[in-house]
This record gives structure tokens, sequence and C-alpha cells, in this order.
């Protein structure tokens, strides 16, 4: 099974990522599998990132 494409503005995956390296969060499953994600995603700007939904 393919996984879907994802697309995020650099701006939000640095703010994802802020928000994954803080020791709440640092080390558990879920961020490790959100990271893997964000490492996947393809990144635009946000002036260019735009959605259509």
């Amino acid at each position: 099974m393919s996984r879907p494409t994802i697309i995020i503005n650099d701006l939000d995956a640095e703010r994802i990522d802020i928000l994954l390296e803080q020791p709440a969060y640092a080390g558990l499953p879920i961020a490790d599998a959100l990271n893997a994600e964000l490492d996947r995603a393809q990144m635009c700007s946000p002036e260019r990132c735009h959605t259509t939904w």
C-alpha cells in the first residue's frame, strides 16, 4: 500500500519540529512516527503552499 503525499509549509514543519524536541515528547513513539512522516514530506514556503480544500 502506498502512502499519500504529504505537503507542508516549512514554517509549520519547523514549529512541529520544535514541539517534538520538547522533553515531554522527545523519544515517544508517536513523536518518532510524526518525525518520520515529516522527513518524507514535500516542503514549500508558506507563500507557495496553499490548500484547495
